[in-house]
C-alpha cells in the first residue's frame, strides 16, 4: 500500500496518526474506507470490523452500521479471528486422551468487550490432556503477527497445569509453533512463558506469576524471512511491554494445520484453560 498522508487524533492516552493511502491502489485488501482529499491526492482511511480492529480503537458509525478506524501503516489482512461471539464450538473439535475432558463457551467478563469466551479443561487422572481443534486449516507460509486474550482458572493446589495455543497442526504434530503460558510442574511451581511444538527451537522463556482468573493479553510475531519467533505477555489492564520477551528459531516452509488450544490438570483438580480471543494476521498492532 501506498501510504501519503496521516491524520493526527489527540486522545486522553497520546497522540494517534491514522494512516492515509492512495485512492485506488489495486493492492487493497480494504473493502470499506473513508475518502480523504489531500493536498496532491485522493486518498483512503481504512475501514474494518470493530472485531478486527486492535483495541483501543476510533469508531466511525456508517450505513453498514459500526466500524473501526484502522490506525496502522500496514492493511489489516486477518486470516483468522476467533472471539467465540456466536456462544458455540460448532467450528472446533474436542479431542482428549483420557475419559475427563471438557469444553464449551461460557459467558465472559474479558476485556475485549466481548460477551462470550471459550474453554477447554482436563482432570488428568495420570498425564492426559485435552485440546479443541479447527475443523478448518489455514496457511502458514508468509510472516504474521497474533494476538491473544487468555486466563486460567480452577487450578490451585494442583500439580502438572497446562496452558497453551499452537497452529500449524495440532498438539504434537509437526512443525507445530506453540506458546505455554501457564505450567506447573510436580510441586506445583510455577514454569516459564516460552515457545514450545515441534516447529520451534532454541526458545528463550520469561519467569513470571500466574494469576488465576485474571485475563492476559499476548502478542508476538512471525518472521519468515529471519525464521524466527518472539512474543510478549502482559495483564489486561496493565501496561503493554515495549519489548518482545521471548524468541525462538521456526521452521519455515509451506504449512497448512490447524488452530489448538490445549489444558491438563492433574488427578485432583480439574484445569481450565478461557480464551476470549485468537487472531492471527497482518497489521494487527
Amino acid at each position: 500500500m501506498t501510504q501519503i498522508g496521516s491524520l493526527k487524533f489527540r486522545t486522553s492516552n497520546g497522540d494517534v496518526e491514522i494512516p492515509i493511502f492512495l485512492d485506488g491502489d489495486s493492492s487493497s485488501a480494504v473493502s470499506e474506507c473513508l475518502k480523504v482529499e489531500t493536498g496532491d491526492n485522493t486518498g483512503f482511511i481504512a475501514l474494518v470490523e470493530p472485531s478486527d480492529a486492535a483495541f483501543p480503537y476510533i469508531r466511525i458509525q456508517t450505513q453498514n452500521g459500526l466500524k473501526a478506524v484502522h490506525d496502522s501503516s500496514s492493511i489489516l489482512n486477518v486470516f483468522f479471528s476467533e472471539e467465540f461471539e456466536e456462544n458455540n464450538l460448532n467450528s472446533w473439535n474436542l479431542h482428549s486422551t483420557g475419559s475427563t475432558g471438557n469444553s464449551g463457551t461460557n459467558s465472559s467478563s474479558a476485556p475485549d468487550g466481548g460477551s462470550y469466551h471459550g474453554y477447554v479443561s482436563q482432570k488428568s487422572g495420570g498425564g492426559d490432556w485435552a485440546e479443541i481443534y479447527t475443523s478448518n486449516s489455514y496457511d502458514w507460509n508468509n510472516s504474521y503477527q497474533f494476538q491473544f486474550l487468555v486466563s486460567s482458572r480452577t487450578w490451585d493446589n494442583g500439580d502438572f497445569n497446562k496452558s497453551s495455543i499452537g497452529w500449524r497442526g495440532r498438539r504434537g504434530g509437526e512443525n507445530v509453533i506453540g506458546l505455554q503460558y501457564l505450567s506447573t510442574d510436580g510441586t506445583s511451581n510455577e514454569q516459564p512463558f516460552r515457545f514450545l511444538g515441534s516447529g520451534t527451537s532454541n526458545s528463550t522463556e520469561y519467569q513470571m506469576s500466574w494469576d488465576k482468573d485474571i485475563w492476559y493479553w499476548i502478542r508476538g510475531e512471525v518472521n519468515a524471512s529471519t525464521k524466527t519467533a518472539e512474543a510478549k505477555i502482559w495483564k489486561a489492564g496493565g501496561t503493554e511491554p515495549n519489548n518482545y520477551q521471548i524468541s525462538c528459531d521456526i521452521t519455515t516452509g509451506n504449512f497448512s494445520g490447524e488452530v489448538h488450544i490445549h489444558s491438563n490438570g492433574d488427578s485432583s483438580y480439574r484445569h481450565e484453560n478461557d480464551v476470549a480471543q485468537i487472531k492471527f494476521g497482518q497489521g494487527l498492532f
